[in-house]
């Protein structure tokens, strides 16, 4: 009997930086396997799915009842915009469930310890084989001076509440890579399902 096994990983792409694109040689490419949906995941889809209020810790720490929306699930962010879509930290602290931020985010910036954070794309779904997917990708350059290293990787999406936006992590892996001072790097979650 054939079954549905929906998965998550991440790639993540390290290059040179040799231009605004982030273009340039390719240093490094892996996979990380991701376990750590939070909560979070499952009440925004028990919002949406049961057309119900729910009461969800935004990133802040703030319990928020979020409402039906269109908005909802919305993981899209421009350019250093570091409040929603793939965001990257510092902090090492163990996931748990109840986890509803990054222990310690990167902000944008060019400044001692800060990243520039690309424009948050979501690839259009896909099949390939047995296999349905989409991407949702972010590219962060480091022109701060110094090298720095990135221990954990995030999905935030926003939700609406009473008419204002909110922001929602939904999943977090840890993961230490360092980025060199000039150097980019592309976070790719990749959410799929396969028949096997």
């Amino acid at each position: 009997m054939k079954r549905m096994e929906p998965r998550l990983e991440i790639w993540l792409e390290v290059k040179n930086w040799s231009g605004p694109n982030g273009t340039g040689r390719l240093l490094s490419r892996r996979r990380v396997k991701c376990h750590s949906y939070v909560g979070n995941f499952i009440d925004l889809l028990y919002v949406q799915f049961a057309q119900s209020n729910q009461s969800i810790t935004d990133t802040s720490g703030v319990s928020r009842s979020v409402g039906i929306s269109q908005y909802n699930l919305w993981a899209y962010a421009a350019a250093a915009d570091d409040t929603k879509g793939v965001l990257v930290g510092t902090g090492t602290a163990a996931n748990d469930v109840a986890k509803y931020a990054l222990a310690t985010k990167i902000a944008h910036g060019t400044g001692a310890g800060q990243l520039q954070y690309g424009a948050c794309g979501i690839g259009v779904p896909a099949t390939v084989g047995q296999k349905r997917q989409m991407t949702i990708a972010r590219t962060f350059t480091n022109v701060s001076g110094a090298s720095i290293t990135v221990n954990e990787v995030g999905l935030v999406i926003q939700g609406l509440v009473s008419g204002s936006t909110y922001y929602f992590l939904v999943e977090r892996t840890l993961s230490t890579n360092a980025i060199a001072n000039t150097a980019s790097a592309t976070w790719t979650y990749t959410i799929s399902i396969t028949t096997s």
